[in-house]
């Protein structure tokens, strides 16, 4: 599938990818909706998102119900889009993890990290083996800098992001 026929779930129904990105625009492509890294990063973004030169924009593949709790729990105060067929996650060709991504040392590092920041991790739904990515696009959806995740806590920083989304815009 071609990120141009990707369709999104707004609260206004089924809508082209291409009519939701209207300008340059950091679509956050979420793991699942219990993703406590996922929720961190939302933060770290919505703390900064006046600093960024672009828009904001995340999708998962729960419900948008859930992913509303998400942003709520995140402070995420940009729109948020689902995807229950996970044709974004198709077109960008996104991974799913395995056991040892998802559940090794590494990954259970990330989790305490995130209990020590005051994050409660909270029961998954869905699938906990897929892995989300960050997408600069354009409004042409063209691909300006994609950042896949090979981890649950493998997210740029927002510096990296802040760089990058310059860069894009110069």
């Amino acid at each position: 599938m071609s990120i141009t026929q990707v369709m999104l779930l707004t609260s206004q129904g089924y809508r082209p990818l291409r009519e939701l990105v209207e300008r340059r625009t950091l679509v956050v492509v979420l793991r699942h909706d219990g993703c406590v890294q996922d929720r961190m990063h939302l933060a770290r973004l919505q703390e900064r998102a006046a600093e960024l030169p672009v828009a904001l924009g995340a999708v998962g593949f729960s419900p948008l119900a859930r992913l509303a709790h998400v942003a709520e729990a995140s402070g995420w105060q940009a729109p948020m889009w689902s995807d229950p067929d996970r044709s974004l996650y198709l077109a960008l060709r996104l991974a799913h993890g395995t056991f040892r991504d998802v559940y090794g040392l590494r990954a259970l590092r990330g989790y305490a990290r995130s209990v020590r920041a005051g994050q409660r991790i909270k029961r998954p739904h869905g699938d906990t083996f897929q892995l989300g990515a960050d997408v600069l696009l354009d409004p042409g959806l063209e691909l300006l800098r994609v950042w896949r995740q090979t981890n649950p806590g493998d997210r740029p920083s927002v510096a990296e992001i802040l760089f990058a989304c310059d860069q894009a815009v110069a």
